[in-house]
Protein backbone atom coordinates (compact mmCIF):
# COMPACT_ATOMS: atom_id res chain seq x y z
CA UNK A 1 0.00 0.00 0.00
CA UNK A 2 1.33 3.45 -0.95
CA UNK A 3 0.17 6.77 -2.34
CA UNK A 4 0.83 5.66 -5.92
CA UNK A 5 -2.20 3.33 -5.92
CA UNK A 6 -4.36 6.34 -6.79
CA UNK A 7 -4.63 7.18 -10.49
CA UNK A 8 -4.86 10.90 -9.74
CA UNK A 9 -1.34 10.67 -8.27
CA UNK A 10 0.08 7.80 -10.30
CA UNK A 11 -0.51 9.45 -13.67
CA UNK A 12 1.44 12.58 -12.75
CA UNK A 13 4.87 10.95 -12.52
CA UNK A 14 6.53 8.12 -14.52
CA UNK A 15 6.52 4.81 -12.66
CA UNK A 16 10.31 4.61 -12.64
CA UNK A 17 10.49 7.87 -10.69
CA UNK A 18 7.89 7.00 -8.06
CA UNK A 19 9.66 6.70 -4.71
CA UNK A 20 7.94 4.80 -1.91
CA UNK A 21 8.54 3.21 1.46
CA UNK A 22 4.89 2.09 1.71
CA UNK A 23 3.45 5.34 3.01
CA UNK A 24 -0.29 5.88 3.29
CA UNK A 25 -3.05 3.35 3.81
CA UNK A 26 -3.39 4.34 7.46
CA UNK A 27 -6.31 3.10 9.53
CA UNK A 28 -9.31 5.01 10.80
CA UNK A 29 -10.27 4.11 14.34
CA UNK A 30 -13.60 4.94 15.98
CA UNK A 31 -13.83 5.69 19.69
CA UNK A 32 -16.68 6.74 21.95
CA UNK A 33 -16.58 9.14 24.88
CA UNK A 34 -19.31 8.72 27.45
CA UNK A 35 -20.64 11.47 29.69
CA UNK A 36 -18.12 10.74 32.47
CA UNK A 37 -15.19 10.86 30.04
CA UNK A 38 -16.44 14.10 28.51
CA UNK A 39 -16.78 15.57 31.99
CA UNK A 40 -13.01 15.08 32.44
CA UNK A 41 -12.63 17.86 29.86
CA UNK A 42 -15.36 20.04 31.34
CA UNK A 43 -17.95 19.02 28.77
CA UNK A 44 -21.45 18.45 30.07
CA UNK A 45 -23.14 16.13 27.61
CA UNK A 46 -25.63 13.41 28.41
CA UNK A 47 -25.14 11.58 25.12
CA UNK A 48 -22.08 9.52 24.24
CA UNK A 49 -20.03 11.22 21.54
CA UNK A 50 -18.29 9.47 18.65
CA UNK A 51 -15.02 10.57 17.05
CA UNK A 52 -12.78 8.99 14.41
CA UNK A 53 -8.97 9.02 14.57
CA UNK A 54 -6.98 8.90 11.32
CA UNK A 55 -3.75 7.30 12.52
CA UNK A 56 -0.99 8.89 10.44
CA UNK A 57 1.42 7.53 13.03
CA UNK A 58 1.27 4.34 10.97
CA UNK A 59 3.30 5.89 8.16
CA UNK A 60 6.85 4.48 7.87
CA UNK A 61 8.43 7.47 9.63
CA UNK A 62 5.50 7.96 11.98
CA UNK A 63 4.21 11.14 10.34
CA UNK A 64 1.87 12.28 7.57
CA UNK A 65 4.84 14.18 6.11
CA UNK A 66 5.78 10.90 4.39
CA UNK A 67 2.88 11.37 1.98
CA UNK A 68 3.95 14.87 1.01
CA UNK A 69 7.67 14.18 0.62
CA UNK A 70 7.12 10.93 -1.27
CA UNK A 71 5.39 12.87 -4.02
CA UNK A 72 7.48 16.03 -3.82
CA UNK A 73 10.88 14.34 -4.14
CA UNK A 74 9.58 11.93 -6.79
CA UNK A 75 8.42 14.91 -8.83
CA UNK A 76 11.78 16.65 -8.73
CA UNK A 77 13.54 13.39 -9.52
CA UNK A 78 11.29 13.01 -12.58
CA UNK A 79 12.25 16.40 -14.01
CA UNK A 80 15.96 15.90 -13.46
CA UNK A 81 16.54 18.11 -10.41
CA UNK A 82 19.84 17.11 -8.79
CA UNK A 83 20.10 19.26 -5.66
CA UNK A 84 17.39 19.74 -3.03
CA UNK A 85 17.29 21.25 0.44
CA UNK A 86 14.80 21.44 3.26
CA UNK A 87 14.55 23.28 6.57
CA UNK A 88 12.45 21.54 9.18
CA UNK A 89 11.60 21.17 12.85
CA UNK A 90 12.06 17.44 12.37
CA UNK A 91 9.26 15.48 10.74
CA UNK A 92 9.69 16.79 7.20
CA UNK A 93 13.47 16.45 7.41
CA UNK A 94 13.20 12.79 8.39
CA UNK A 95 10.74 12.07 5.59
CA UNK A 96 12.80 13.96 3.02
CA UNK A 97 15.97 12.10 3.99
CA UNK A 98 14.17 8.76 3.68
CA UNK A 99 12.96 9.40 0.13
CA UNK A 100 15.99 11.28 -1.14
CA UNK A 101 18.09 8.39 0.10
CA UNK A 102 16.31 6.12 -2.37
CA UNK A 103 17.18 8.42 -5.27
CA UNK A 104 20.90 7.94 -5.70
CA UNK A 105 21.18 10.70 -8.31
CA UNK A 106 19.85 13.37 -5.89
CA UNK A 107 21.66 15.35 -3.23
CA UNK A 108 19.69 16.57 -0.21
CA UNK A 109 20.86 19.20 2.27
CA UNK A 110 18.88 19.33 5.52
CA UNK A 111 18.79 22.38 7.78
CA UNK A 112 17.51 21.70 11.29
CA UNK A 113 17.50 23.69 14.50
CA UNK A 114 20.08 22.83 17.13
CA UNK A 115 17.18 22.94 19.58
CA UNK A 116 15.07 20.35 17.74
CA UNK A 117 13.52 17.40 19.51
CA UNK A 118 16.40 15.04 20.47
CA UNK A 119 14.53 11.96 19.25
CA UNK A 120 14.06 13.55 15.85
CA UNK A 121 17.73 14.50 15.68
CA UNK A 122 18.65 10.91 16.54
CA UNK A 123 16.40 9.54 13.78
CA UNK A 124 17.76 12.00 11.25
CA UNK A 125 21.36 11.17 12.14
CA UNK A 126 20.61 7.48 11.62
CA UNK A 127 19.38 8.26 8.11
CA UNK A 128 22.37 10.49 7.37
CA UNK A 129 24.70 7.63 8.28
CA UNK A 130 22.75 5.32 5.97
CA UNK A 131 22.56 7.54 2.88
CA UNK A 132 25.69 9.19 1.48
CA UNK A 133 23.66 11.62 -0.65
CA UNK A 134 22.03 13.28 2.39
CA UNK A 135 23.77 15.84 4.63
CA UNK A 136 22.59 17.91 7.60
CA UNK A 137 23.43 21.33 9.00
CA UNK A 138 22.35 22.11 12.55
CA UNK A 139 21.76 25.81 13.01
CA UNK A 140 20.14 28.40 15.28
CA UNK A 141 18.42 29.86 12.20
CA UNK A 142 17.78 26.91 9.89
CA UNK A 143 15.08 28.53 7.78
CA UNK A 144 17.04 31.68 6.91
CA UNK A 145 20.24 29.74 6.32
CA UNK A 146 18.41 27.35 4.03
CA UNK A 147 17.07 30.26 1.98
CA UNK A 148 20.56 31.76 1.73
CA UNK A 149 22.00 28.40 0.71
CA UNK A 150 19.36 27.90 -1.99
CA UNK A 151 20.09 31.33 -3.44
CA UNK A 152 23.81 30.75 -3.78
CA UNK A 153 24.19 26.98 -3.93
CA UNK A 154 21.86 26.01 -6.79
CA UNK A 155 19.75 23.92 -4.40
CA UNK A 156 15.97 23.85 -4.83
CA UNK A 157 14.13 24.56 -1.58
CA UNK A 158 11.43 21.99 -0.72
CA UNK A 159 9.72 24.41 1.68
CA UNK A 160 6.15 23.18 1.79
CA UNK A 161 4.52 26.56 2.31
CA UNK A 162 5.85 27.80 -1.04
CA UNK A 163 5.75 24.68 -3.22
CA UNK A 164 2.53 23.53 -4.87
CA UNK A 165 4.00 20.04 -5.22
CA UNK A 166 4.11 19.67 -1.43
CA UNK A 167 0.30 19.71 -1.34
CA UNK A 168 -0.33 16.78 -3.66
CA UNK A 169 0.72 13.85 -1.47
CA UNK A 170 -1.56 15.07 1.31
CA UNK A 171 -4.57 14.68 -0.99
CA UNK A 172 -4.34 10.93 -0.46
CA UNK A 173 -5.60 11.40 3.10
CA UNK A 174 -8.91 12.59 1.63
CA UNK A 175 -8.97 9.80 -0.94
CA UNK A 176 -8.70 7.27 1.89
CA UNK A 177 -11.22 9.04 4.12
CA UNK A 178 -13.75 9.13 1.29
CA UNK A 179 -13.72 5.32 1.35
CA UNK A 180 -13.30 4.86 5.10
CA UNK A 181 -15.92 7.33 6.28
CA UNK A 182 -18.30 8.63 3.61
CA UNK A 183 -20.17 11.67 4.85
CA UNK A 184 -17.56 12.89 7.33
CA UNK A 185 -18.80 16.29 8.42
CA UNK A 186 -15.66 17.76 10.05
CA UNK A 187 -11.91 17.19 9.89
CA UNK A 188 -9.54 18.50 12.57
CA UNK A 189 -5.95 19.01 11.39
CA UNK A 190 -2.75 20.12 13.17
CA UNK A 191 -1.53 23.14 11.24
CA UNK A 192 1.92 24.71 10.94
CA UNK A 193 2.45 25.94 7.37
CA UNK A 194 -1.02 24.65 6.45
CA UNK A 195 0.18 22.60 3.48
CA UNK A 196 -1.60 19.47 4.75
CA UNK A 197 -4.78 21.47 5.29
CA UNK A 198 -4.78 22.63 1.67
CA UNK A 199 -4.03 19.11 0.44
CA UNK A 200 -6.87 17.52 2.40
CA UNK A 201 -9.32 20.14 1.17
CA UNK A 202 -8.18 19.80 -2.45
CA UNK A 203 -8.38 16.01 -2.21
CA UNK A 204 -12.13 16.25 -1.78
CA UNK A 205 -12.32 18.64 -4.72
CA UNK A 206 -10.44 16.10 -6.85
CA UNK A 207 -13.10 13.57 -5.95
CA UNK A 208 -15.82 16.11 -6.79
CA UNK A 209 -17.16 15.75 -3.26
CA UNK A 210 -18.19 18.44 -0.82
CA UNK A 211 -15.43 18.97 1.69
CA UNK A 212 -16.22 18.40 5.37
CA UNK A 213 -15.78 21.39 7.65
CA UNK A 214 -12.06 22.11 7.91
CA UNK A 215 -10.84 22.87 11.43
CA UNK A 216 -7.20 23.69 12.10
CA UNK A 217 -5.32 23.38 15.39
CA UNK A 218 -2.42 25.60 16.38
CA UNK A 219 -0.71 26.31 19.68
CA UNK A 220 -0.83 29.22 22.10
CA UNK A 221 2.82 29.78 21.15
CA UNK A 222 2.42 29.82 17.36
CA UNK A 223 -1.04 30.61 15.98
CA UNK A 224 -0.91 33.13 13.10
CA UNK A 225 -3.98 31.60 11.43
CA UNK A 226 -6.04 30.23 14.33
CA UNK A 227 -5.95 33.56 16.16
CA UNK A 228 -8.19 34.97 13.42
CA UNK A 229 -10.93 32.75 14.89
CA UNK A 230 -10.08 31.72 18.45
CA UNK A 231 -9.52 35.25 19.71
CA UNK A 232 -9.57 34.73 23.48
CA UNK A 233 -6.37 32.97 24.49
CA UNK A 234 -3.25 33.48 26.58
CA UNK A 235 -0.06 33.68 24.46
CA UNK A 236 2.67 31.29 25.60
CA UNK A 237 6.43 31.33 25.22
CA UNK A 238 6.62 27.57 24.71
CA UNK A 239 4.46 24.65 23.63
CA UNK A 240 4.60 20.90 24.04
CA UNK A 241 3.65 20.63 20.35
CA UNK A 242 7.05 21.59 18.96
CA UNK A 243 6.25 20.91 15.29
CA UNK A 244 3.98 23.97 15.01
CA UNK A 245 6.63 26.55 14.08
CA UNK A 246 5.51 28.58 11.05
CA UNK A 247 4.92 32.16 12.16
CA UNK A 248 5.03 33.62 8.64
CA UNK A 249 2.06 31.62 7.30
CA UNK A 250 2.38 32.15 3.56
CA UNK A 251 -0.78 30.10 3.08
CA UNK A 252 -2.81 32.10 5.61
CA UNK A 253 -5.17 33.76 3.13
CA UNK A 254 -5.75 30.46 1.33
CA UNK A 255 -6.47 28.56 4.53
CA UNK A 256 -8.81 31.22 5.87
CA UNK A 257 -10.71 30.93 2.60
CA UNK A 258 -10.98 27.16 3.05
CA UNK A 259 -12.11 27.44 6.67
CA UNK A 260 -14.72 30.04 5.83
CA UNK A 261 -16.02 28.16 2.79
CA UNK A 262 -16.44 24.91 4.72
CA UNK A 263 -17.75 26.63 7.86
CA UNK A 264 -14.89 25.30 9.95
CA UNK A 265 -12.81 27.10 12.57
CA UNK A 266 -9.30 27.68 13.87
CA UNK A 267 -8.53 26.49 17.42
CA UNK A 268 -5.70 27.53 19.74
CA UNK A 269 -4.58 24.76 22.07
CA UNK A 270 -2.66 25.31 25.31
CA UNK A 271 -0.38 22.81 27.05
CA UNK A 272 -2.90 21.97 29.74
CA UNK A 273 -5.45 20.66 27.24
CA UNK A 274 -2.70 18.92 25.27
CA UNK A 275 -1.47 17.05 28.32
CA UNK A 276 -4.98 15.97 29.23
CA UNK A 277 -5.66 14.86 25.66
CA UNK A 278 -2.52 12.76 25.30
CA UNK A 279 -3.00 11.10 28.68
CA UNK A 280 -6.65 10.36 27.95
CA UNK A 281 -6.03 8.85 24.52
CA UNK A 282 -3.13 6.77 25.73
CA UNK A 283 -5.26 5.26 28.50
CA UNK A 284 -8.36 4.99 26.31
CA UNK A 285 -6.83 3.43 23.22
CA UNK A 286 -3.35 2.12 23.96
CA UNK A 287 -2.28 3.39 20.54
CA UNK A 288 1.47 3.73 20.03
CA UNK A 289 3.34 6.92 19.08
CA UNK A 290 0.74 9.34 20.42
CA UNK A 291 2.53 12.67 20.78
CA UNK A 292 1.57 16.23 21.59
CA UNK A 293 1.90 17.23 17.93
CA UNK A 294 -0.25 14.38 16.72
CA UNK A 295 -2.97 14.84 19.33
CA UNK A 296 -3.47 18.56 18.61
CA UNK A 297 -6.38 17.58 16.39
CA UNK A 298 -8.15 15.64 19.14
CA UNK A 299 -7.59 18.51 21.57
CA UNK A 300 -9.18 20.91 19.08
CA UNK A 301 -12.20 18.61 18.72
CA UNK A 302 -12.50 18.65 22.51
CA UNK A 303 -12.32 22.45 22.51
CA UNK A 304 -15.00 22.62 19.81
CA UNK A 305 -17.20 20.40 21.97
CA UNK A 306 -16.65 22.71 24.92
CA UNK A 307 -17.87 25.53 22.68
CA UNK A 308 -21.06 23.48 22.13
CA UNK A 309 -20.30 22.53 18.53
CA UNK A 310 -21.54 19.04 17.67
CA UNK A 311 -20.71 16.73 14.75
CA UNK A 312 -22.04 13.44 13.42
CA UNK A 313 -18.83 12.05 11.94
CA UNK A 314 -15.83 14.13 13.07
CA UNK A 315 -12.33 13.01 12.07
CA UNK A 316 -9.15 13.93 13.92
CA UNK A 317 -5.97 13.59 11.88
CA UNK A 318 -3.39 12.18 14.29
CA UNK A 319 -0.54 13.63 12.27
CA UNK A 320 2.37 11.80 13.89
CA UNK A 321 5.60 12.48 15.75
Amino acid sequence: MNIWKYDKINKLIPIEDQLTIDEGGTSLEKIYLNSKELELFGIREADTQRVYLKLETQNPNGSFKDRSLAYQISFYKSIGTKKLLISSSGNAAISAASYAGLAKDLQLAVFMSVGANPEKIKKLNELISKFSNVAVNYSKKPKSEAVKFSNFGSYLNLRGSLDKNAVIGFKTISYELADQIPGADAIFIPCSSGTSTVGIYEGYRDLEQKSPQIHIAQTSKVCPIAKEYDVIYKPAESSLADAIVDRVAHRKKEIIGIIDETKGFGWIIDDDLLEKSVKFLQEKTGFENLTYNGVLSFASWIKAMKQKRRFEKPVCVISGI
